[in-house]
C-alpha cells in the first residue's frame, strides 16, 4: 500500500474546536442544554442520559473507559468516552471529523477529489444476497456461495508466499465473471481499511506465480465436485502470465445505511479506497468494483396474548 495523502486534513483544536466554541456542529447531545453539571454515577446512567439528549460535553470528556489487562487484577482507565466517539459533521459547506478526541477540518478540495474517484467506481455485476442481522461474515460468505452457481467459496482458504510466516486469504468469493470478491461488514474505518488492503494483497498474489499455484489448489478444493475450470481460468499456473484485465477486484460492504451517493462510507474509508484504487492501477488492475450489500430487517418474534 502507498502512503495516504493527508495534506488536505487540518487539525482543529482549542479555539477551533467546532464543539467547544459552540459552532453549530454535531447534535445537541454534545452540549449541556442547561448551565449546570450533571454527574452520572455509571455507564448505564450515561446511556440513559444520552437517550434523553441530556449528556454534557464535559461529561463525555471526564467519564473514562476502563481496560482490564490479563496481567492486572484491576481495570485501568484508558480513554475518555469523548476519545471513543467518531463523527463526521458538515458545517457551512465544510466537513469536520472527530477522531480520537480531536476535530479535523477536511479541505473541500480533498473531499471533492476523493468523492469524485470513489463515485466513479462501478457497482459489482455479481448478485449477492442481502445480509442478515447478527450474521457473521463467514456465515454470510458460505450462504452466498451456496446460493449461486457463479460463486465458489475461498473464505478461510489460506495461502502463503515463500518464506512468509503469515498466510493470506486470496479473496472471500470468486465469481465466474472474474470478480475477486472481498466481503466485510461495515463497523469502523479501520475495518474497511483492512478490507481495501485485502484487495491489494490479493492483486499482488495474482502476479506471484508460485502463490497462484497455491490459489489454484484452493479453488479446486473449494469447488469440490463442481467443474472448477471457469474459476481457474482467471488464476493461471505459475508459468503463465495472468490477464489482469480479465479480473475485477471487488469490494462488498455489508452496510445497513440509507445514505445516498458515497456518504454511506466514512470519509477516511473513502480516502483509503481512493489510494487503494491508485495502487491497484499501478499494478495493472484497472477493473475495480464496489457494492453496498443491504441488511434485511430483523424479524420480530410473534407475540402471544
Amino acid at each position: 500500500m502507498g502512503v495516504v495523502d493527508l495534506t488536505g486534513v487540518r487539525h482543529r483544536d482549542g479555539e477551533g474546536d467546532p464543539v467547544t466554541d459552540r459552532r453549530p456542529c454535531g447534535r445537541d447531545v454534545l452540549r449541556d442544554p442547561v448551565a449546570r453539571d450533571r454527574r452520572l454515577g455509571d455507564a448505564s446512567a450515561l446511556g440513559r442520559a444520552s437517550a434523553a439528549g441530556s449528556v454534557a460535553l464535559g461529561q463525555l470528556k471526564q467519564r473514562k473507559v476502563a481496560v482490564k489487562f490479563i496481567s492486572s487484577a484491576e481495570a485501568v482507565d484508558r480513554w475518555s468516552v469523548y476519545q471513543c466517539l467518531v463523527s463526521e459533521q458538515p458545517v457551512d459547506d465544510k466537513l469536520f471529523a472527530l477522531v480520537e478526541g480531536r476535530w479535523f477540518e477536511i479541505a473541500s478540495s480533498l473531499v471533492n477529489q476523493v468523492d469524485s474517484i470513489v463515485s466513479a467506481i462501478p457497482t459489482m455485476t455479481v448478485a449477492l444476497p442481502p445480509g442478515r442481522p447478527g450474521e457473521s461474515e463467514g456465515d454470510y460468505n458460505a450462504r452466498a456461495a451456496a446460493g449461486s452457481t457463479e460463486l465458489t467459496l475461498l473464505d478461510k482458504h489460506l495461502v502463503a508466499p515463500d518464506g512468509a510466516t503469515t498466510k493470506i486469504e486470496f479473496c472471500d468469493l470468486i465469481a465466474t465473471d472474474g470478480s475477486l470478491i472481498h466481503v466485510k461488514r461495515k463497523s469502523r474505518s479501520s475495518t474497511l481499511s483492512h478490507l481495501f488492503a485485502q484487495g491489494h494483497v490479493s492483486a499482488e498474489a495474482l502476479v506471484d506465480g508460485r502463490l497462484r499455484d497455491q490459489v489454484r489448489a484452493a479453488i479446486t478444493k473449494a469447488a469440490g465436485a463442481a467443474d472448477a475450470s471457469t474459476w481457474l481460468a482467471f488464476v493461471p499456473p505459475g508459468g503463465v502470465a495472468p490477464e489482469r484485465d480479465k479480473v475485477t477486484v471487488t469490494y462488498a460492504v455489508i452496510a445497513n445505511s440509507n445514505r445516498k451517493g458515497v456518504e454511506w462510507l466514512p470519509f477516511f474509508s473513502r480516502l483509503t479506497l481512493m489510494q487503494t484504487v491508485r495502487d491497484l492501477n499501478r499494478l495493472g488492475f484497472t477493473n475495480i468494483a464496489l457494492a453496498r450489500v443491504p441488511v434485511e430487517a430483523a424479524v420480530s418474534a410473534p407475540t402471544t396474548d
